[in-house]
Order: structure tokens, then sequence, then C-alpha cells
């Protein structure tokens, strides 16, 4: 019986994230009706379920009503906190809520009869599992957004050359260096801090770079067949890393347009927060430098104040018409450029949709890593 009431909300869940996906890649909007329709099947499924477990044992047992009214309250502020902060548009608020009301505990095809003690916060869950999704979401958007960018590819694929080149050697030092040290008993994490090091110093005196020959002849000399095929491997896998975390970092730039600030329409994102200091319109510095200066003298505080602040790129809801009609005014005044640059942000509901497929064959695994269950 309670198998059928977790089968019938995670068969929901799914088909409302399907439609919710497409409806937010093709208009970047989840539509209410669709959300709340999914908060009322929530609240109706455990409702129904609840009486009828209360007329089948003759006593009242409305449970699962009460936990679908708990995970409905908890994803709702779980999503108003991140709305607050930028993270999430309206939208999402909303589905997080519709998603919590269906699923109080975190759903687990694979251990069916575990349910009851698994991690009761299942949005949690489900918004960590969506942040590893947008490992490969991220990575086909930033190679769809290269093959429209000529200009952009050739910039990234040029400094993905080098980087290549870099992990390359570094592989080369790491794998040799392995062959050598393991001889003496040290184990792998003190051989690759080594291996680090070295790799830092000898791009730091460039001279010591010759000093990777006599590594890699004495590694040869130790091991052939070892060294050859862990050199290769580690090649691979640094050339790989290397690659994704390039490919990743270039999404900031790839994401971002330029439109004329009279043609600036609700909804759009900016690129980088607007001050008003002295009368003058700056661009907010967010670098790790002024970060780190701001937590030295304990006012990390400053980088969450609204004071002065035009227009935030923090913002997921994007510009309103209040803000578009202030940088107009701004404009017309000669204090910024008519050049106004977005940012082509990225629906966060498919990473939804992801994470809630890892819920289904992984469960609350992350909350088992970290000791908490």
């Amino acid at each position: 019986m309670i198998e059928s009431f977790y089968l019938i909300n995670i068969l929901v869940s799914l088909v409302g994230l399907i439609v919710a996906t497409y409806t937010d890649l093709k208009s970047r909007i989840v539509p209410n009706l669709l959300n709340f329709g999914l908060v009322g099947l929530g609240l109706f499924i455990s409702l129904s379920f609840s009486i009828y477990l209360s007329i089948t044992t003759s006593s009242i047992n409305f449970n699962l009503f009460f936990n679908s009214i708990f995970g409905l309250v908890l994803g709702f502020v779980f999503g108003w906190i991140l709305w607050k902060v930028g993270v999430f548009a309206g939208g999402d608020v909303k589905l997080f809520m519709a998603l919590g009301s269906l699923n109080f505990l975190t759903p687990n095809l694979l251990f069916f009869n575990s349910q009851i003690s698994l991690f009761p916060f299942f949005v949690l869950t489900l918004f960590i599992y969506s942040l590893f999704s947008f490992l490969p979401y991220g990575l086909l958007m930033a190679v769809y957004k290269l093959k429209k960018n000529k200009i952009q590819r050739k910039i990234i694929f040029s400094k993905l050359k080098f980087e290549l080149k870099q992990s390359i050697f570094g592989a080369a030092v790491f794998s040799s260096l392995s062959i050598l040290l393991v001889s003496f008993g040290l184990n792998s994490i003190l051989i690759f801090l080594i291996s680090l090091f070295v790799y830092v110093l000898m791009n730091f005196f460039k001279k010591l770079k010759y000093v990777l020959v006599l590594f890699i002849v004495l590694a040869l000399i130790v091991n052939t067949f070892l060294f050859v095929n862990l050199l290769l491997q580690t090649i691979f896998i640094f050339c790989f890393v290397f690659t994704l975390i390039r490919l990743l970092f270039s999404l900031s730039q790839l994401m971002v347009e330029k439109v004329n600030i009279l043609e600036l329409k609700e909804g759009m994102i900016p690129a980088k927060t607007l001050l008003l200091k002295n009368k003058k319109v700056v661009e907010e510095d967010l670098s790790f430098s002024n970060i780190f200066k701001l937590a030295k003298i304990g006012k990390i505080n400053e980088l969450f104040k609204s004071k002065n602040v035009i227009v935030s790129s923090r913002r997921a809801c994007g510009l309103d018409l209040n803000e578009i009609k202030e940088l107009k005014k701004l404009y017309k005044q000669n204090l910024i450029s008519k050049d106004f640059y977005i940012k082509d942000s990225m629906p966060f509901v498919p990473t939804m949709l992801f994470g809630y497929i890892f819920c289904l064959f992984i469960g609350d695994y992350v909350w088992v890593l970290v000791g908490l269950i």
C-alpha cells in the first residue's frame, strides 16, 4: 500500500518535471497552473491515502498528509531563501514547493523498503544533486554556445591549447615521480602533493624543467611498462579535466550579449551589478582579492547589502520595470552607455529533472557520505 503511494508520487513528480523542463527551455517560464496543479495533486494524493489508511486500520492516521504539508512548507522556505539570494526565479520556488508536497522523503527505487529511515529533507538532497547535474548540462550548453560563437571559440581554444600542453607536462611529472617514490613506501596522496610541488617549482624556475628528462629516464629504467601505462592514463585524465574546467569557465563569457539600453525588457538579467557611488555609476567588484579584504576586516556582509545598488547580476528573476526605467534615466543623464550587457541565463529546471533522477537511483547517499545518516 505505502509503496503504491510513493510510486504514484514519483510518477507525478517525473511527469511534472518533464513538462516544466520543456516549458523552461522553450519560454523560460514554468506556468503557475503546472506548479499549483502539482501542489494540489501532492496534497490530494497524501490526503486520499491518509483517509484510506485511517479507514482500513480503524485508527486515525494522517501522517502522510502532514508529511506532505511539511514538505511543501520546507520546499517554499528553502526555495524562498534561494530566491532572496538570487539563485532562483519565482517559478523555481513554486516548483520546489510542489516537489516538496509530493516527496517528503527522498525517492529511492533501489532501496524501496528503507524509505522510512531516510533523511526527511528531500528538497535539500534534490538541490545538491541538481548542482551535481549542472556539470553535464553546463558542458552541453558551453559546446552549443561555442558552436555559434566563432570569436569566443578561437579565444577559448587558444587558451585550451596552452593548458593541454601544461597538463601533458604535469602528467609526465606525476607519472615519473610516482614510479620513483612508490619504492620509498609513500602513499598516493603524499606522492600527488610532492608531484604538485615539483610541477609548480618547475614552472616557476624554467630551467628546472630539464630535470624532468632525468625523472623520465629513471622511471623507464625502474619499470618501463608501468611508467608508459601510467603516463598515458594520467595524460588522458589531466587533459579531460582541463578541458572540462575550461569549457565550464567559458560559460560566463559565452552567456553574455550586448543590447541597446532602450530595448531592455522585464526579466532580462544584467551581466554586472551596477552601483551609484558619489553620483557615478560603478561596477561592483566581486574579485577574490576584494572578497578577501572585506572578510579580513569583518565586513563580508557589505557584499550582500542592497544600498546604492541600481541593478544586481545576482538576481535570477532579472530586471523589473522600475529598474529599467532607472537605467534609461541614467542613460539620458550620460551616466551609463547605451550598450548594456545581459546574461543569457541557463534554465535551472532541467538540472532539477536530472537531480530527481539521481534521487531515484542513489537516494540519500550524499548524507551517508557526510555521516548524517
